[in-house]
């Protein structure tokens, strides 16, 4: 299924829709209520202003990730005019809520950004509970619209109600939860388009709006989770907790044609530490050319299993699949952005395939499975060359930001 921008004569997406089809319409209002409530929309004037939705009236990029209702607020952040920075951190805070058996607030995992305007590549590495952080340190380098606007729209989806997709229906099935406070919360997921709220998740993203991402190792957030886990009979190190920090560095880089392949810096431990859908990627990039790639695991789906205070924590295992971002110094533009895969030589051959060999990204991932959004001729100079493509092995969304009508 394509995509078509009005604004850009041509231009394409080829998005695999999963199981998301015809929930765009019936999204909007939780990414509308979210900026509304939070005070983006002026209420006095016609003219759009940054952080309202249809701000940008272009091409304003797009997002892939595993679960489509969060790809979809990651659009939604595009087209009020975010950035990339602002899209991967208000996505991965949504996959949180509708994706928790991959990616909770307590995954750990790796990223890669891209600032387009100082051509600089960053590497994250980072353990539980350090998601959070990582997420606030990217749209810290690359955001521009405040945080609380990137937090909004997933306590919106938690506090509010949201409609099980197809991705959190198989990853339910496949787990088997028998947890009671799971149970509470989610065995009505057992089917597509049941009503889920989750209030103190909703209560965590709250704290996480109001105080920030540090609010998650010293804050209010903080304090909810520790209470829950000592309730729970789980023995916190409150000093280890509050001095959870990610790993960061430049990216590491080689040649790719006459393009830069920005890889991880990092060692990686060996493949195969985490269990089938147990891990979800994300890829994001705007209109200007930033882009983010991120990977997030739990070690086994839902972590330990168990609902506390809003959270899974996490099983013991690393992701499989790896970040990778492609540009070109000298011409400044972006090329892809791809995550998640079976490995870094295979996320590598995707790259070589759809950027060098111009091969058709849609055909690609099927034997070269990943999320990813490439760009061949580059951004910001040429949007109709890009072409975005969810994992065909899971249930996500490619979501154009296409601009409002």
């Amino acid at each position: 299924m394509s995509n078509h921008f009005s604004s850009v004569p041509d231009s394409k997406w080829q998005a695999k829709q999963g199981g998301a089809r015809g929930q765009s319409k019936r999204f909007a209002w939780v990414f509308a209520f979210a900026l509304t409530a939070l005070g983006a929309l002026s209420g006095c004037s016609g003219d759009k202003e940054l952080g309202s939705p249809g701000y940008v009236q272009g091409f304003a990029g797009g997002v892939v990730t595993d679960e489509p209702y969060a790809a979809l607020i990651g659009r939604d952040v595009l087209a009020a005019g975010g950035s990339a920075g602002d899209a991967a951190a208000a996505t991965y805070l949504a996959l949180s809520v509708t994706k928790p058996a991959s990616a909770g607030l307590m995954a750990y995992g790796y990223c890669l950004d891209y600032s387009v305007t100082n051509q600089t590549h960053r590497g994250y590495r980072f353990e539980s509970p350090g998601a959070v952080r990582t997420m606030a340190a990217i749209h810290a380098r690359l955001g521009v619209l405040p945080w609380r606007q990137v937090v909004g729209p997933a306590e919106a989806l938690a506090r509010f109600n949201y409609k099980a997709s197809l991705a959190f229906v198989n990853d339910w099935r496949r787990a088997a939860l028998s947890d009671p406070a799971a149970q509470a919360v989610f065995a009505a997921g057992a089917r597509v388009g049941a009503q889920l709220q989750q209030l103190d998740l909703a209560a965590l993203l709250g704290q996480i709006r109001e105080q920030g991402g540090g609010s998650v190792y010293s804050g209010g957030a903080a304090r909810l989770i520790w209470t829950a886990a000592k309730t729970a009979g789980f023995q916190i190190d409150e000093e280890r907790w509050r001095n959870t920090l990610p790993a960061s560095g430049d990216a590491s880089s080689s040649r790719l044609g006459d393009h830069t392949l920005a890889a991880l810096p990092f060692a990686r431990p060996p493949a195969g530490g985490a269990e089938n859908g147990a891990e979800s990627s994300l890829v994001a990039v705007d209109g200007k050319g930033n882009a983010v790639a991120c990977v997030f695991g739990m070690g086994r789906p839902f972590g330990s299993g168990r609902l506390i205070g809003g959270v899974f924590f996490p099983a013991a295992g690393a992701p499989i699949g790896t970040p990778l971002l492609v540009t070109n110094p000298n011409t400044k533009i972006l090329l892809a952005a791809i995550a998640g895969g079976i490995s870094e030589a295979t996320i590598q051959q995707l790259a070589v395939r759809t950027v060098l060999d111009r091969a058709p990204l849609d055909q690609e991932v099927k034997t070269i499975p990943a999320n990813a959004i490439v760009c061949a001729r580059g951004l910001p100079n040429y949007p109709e060359s890009c072409l975005a493509a969810a994992d065909p092995r899971f249930d996500g969304l490619a979501a154009p930001a296409e601009p409002h009508k």
